[in-house]
């Protein structure tokens, strides 16, 4: 592998640093009947990629509920006509 810049042939000698994440074990109770249906789903190895990414997900949806939650308090609430009309473009 050659280094675009010219340098090393060996990309740890390129000078890019990356972020390695971190992880940690968790434990969570969690209902049979929607495990045994995600086991059903998920293939063998691939659960906690799954399970990170569904987190990742809701993470970004309380994210963005707290926004419009700040947005609201600043501004007040959204005019429904408004809002039904966006909803309409969006179609």
């Amino acid at each position: 592998m050659e280094d675009p810049a010219g340098g090393s042939d060996h990309w740890y000698d390129w000078g890019v640093t990356a972020t390695v994440p971190r992880y940690r074990r968790k434990s969570w109770t969690i209902p049979t009947d929607l495990i045994d249906e995600i086991e059903r789903r998920v293939p063998p190895g691939k659960m906690s990629a799954y399970v990170t990414e569904a987190l990742r997900r809701q993470q970004r949806r309380d994210n963005l509920s707290a926004l419009v939650d700040e947005i609201v308090e600043k501004t007040g609430p959204a005019d429904e006509a408004e809002v039904k009309k966006f909803q309409e473009a969006m179609r």
